[in-house]
């Protein structure tokens, strides 16, 4: 068959079997198709289609990886067909802000991520902030309004990002530490509240990433009861109070620690010195830590490709019931099943187009939805 042809056939299908069709396809591809014909466009972006979608999949078993390399491209990884696809970034949020001075990925919840981009203010040593939500399938995105006056200019804070799908909502919850305000966005109304204060232990936080479980959002301080020692806090959303008491680290030796939530509990991963990649389990009843698993020697081996030496970072996110383990760009990418107990490497197959000019590198999972709103 030519491309006459096809386009004959696919012009004569009707509408209920066409819609049969595109509900078969993966989100990725759903946001190339919009692009056919403006009849595709007008189906796909149909509330009535979108809704038939998303009930059509599992949210929990179309959670994919995306992988920015660039202000231009990203890589998504779909673990069920084991495959990567190209995600162009052309007309997107991470485009916009490419002249910023510094832009990030700071949270993500649903098919949606929160970007924060800063640059130089002209008339002082003040930073600029501007935080976007968007939706990377759908290109869609909003500008957030200015934070309170009560967050400082310069610093960086934790955030953290809860999606509800039946009420088409979501919240960003952003904490600054030493006393600094913690503040929430609520997209039903628009606007930004003050609605706490950090303690004053926490001197800085060891890490901008964070995860949120049954409510909780955790990460990792420095300071807490014993100042200059690191533990995992949380602190609870709902009921806008801090989760007592904190959890120190599994390890002394721990670097790169990381944080992630499997099925209502949280993990931490990080690497050991002279020992390896190890996971454990956090006991809420003890706010202590059990261990899980190690990173097998052979696949740590292959995992650490710049030698001499352990990796610089190791970032961890879960995708369904698997941890992914990722170092940094074009290295290796190790997935650990929790249920099965398997550790095995993802393939390595970027297209020849993916490249990473800029040395921008962003790893976060999603929920793919064309439905998610901004």
């Amino acid at each position: 068959m030519d491309d006459e042809e096809a386009v004959v056939v696919w012009s004569g299908l009707p509408d209920d079997i066409l819609d049969k069709v595109l509900l078969c396809l993966p989100s990725h591809s759903l946001s190339r198709m919009r692009a056919v014909c403006k009849q595709w466009h007008s189906l796909l972006s149909s509330p009535s289609f979108l809704q038939r979608y998303d009930c059509r999949f599992c949210y929990g078993e179309d959670h994919v990886l995306v992988f920015v390399v660039s202000t231009c491209e990203a890589m998504m990884y779909n673990p069920i067909s084991s495959k990567w696809h190209l995600l162009p970034l052309v007309d997107s949020p991470l485009s916009t802000l490419y002249n910023m001075m510094e832009r990030a990925v700071t949270a993500a919840a649903g098919g949606l991520v929160c970007i924060l981009g800063k640059n130089a203010a002209q008339d002082s040593n003040c930073t600029l902030r501007q935080l976007l939500v968007c939706n990377l399938l759908t290109k869609s995105w909003r500008c957030l309004p200015p934070l309170p006056p009560e967050c400082p200019q310069i610093g960086q804070p934790i955030m953290g990002m809860l999606h509800d799908r039946q009420n088409f909502c979501y919240k960003i919850i952003t904490v600054w530490p030493d006393r600094g305000p913690i503040v929430e966005y609520d997209s039903r109304n628009s606007t930004w509240t003050v609605i706490g204060r950090c303690p004053v232990s926490f001197l800085s936080f060891k890490s901008m990433q964070s995860t949120v479980c049954e409510g909780l959002l955790y990460f990792l301080v420095e300071g807490g009861p014993l100042r200059g020692g690191m533990f995992v806090r949380a602190y609870d959303i709902h009921h806008r109070e801090w989760h007592t008491p904190s959890a120190p680290l599994p390890s002394r030796d721990l670097q790169s620690p990381c944080l992630v939530e499997h099925k209502g509990r949280i993990l931490m991963a990080g690497l050991i010195r002279g020992v390896g990649i190890r996971l454990w389990r956090l006991k809420l009843w003890t706010m202590g830590w059990e261990i899980v698993a190690e990173m097998p020697s052979q696949l740590f081996a292959d995992f650490n490709l710049d030698t001499p030496g352990f990796p610089s970072r190791v970032n961890c996110m879960r995708i369904c019931d698997s941890i992914y383990f990722i170092s940094n760009f074009r290295r290796p990418i190790v997935a650990y099943e929790v249920m099965k107990n398997v550790w095995h490497m993802l393939p390595m197959s970027y297209p020849p187009s993916c490249s990473n000019p800029d040395g921008m590198e962003q790893y976060f999972s999603v929920q793919p939805s064309l439905n998610d709103a901004v």
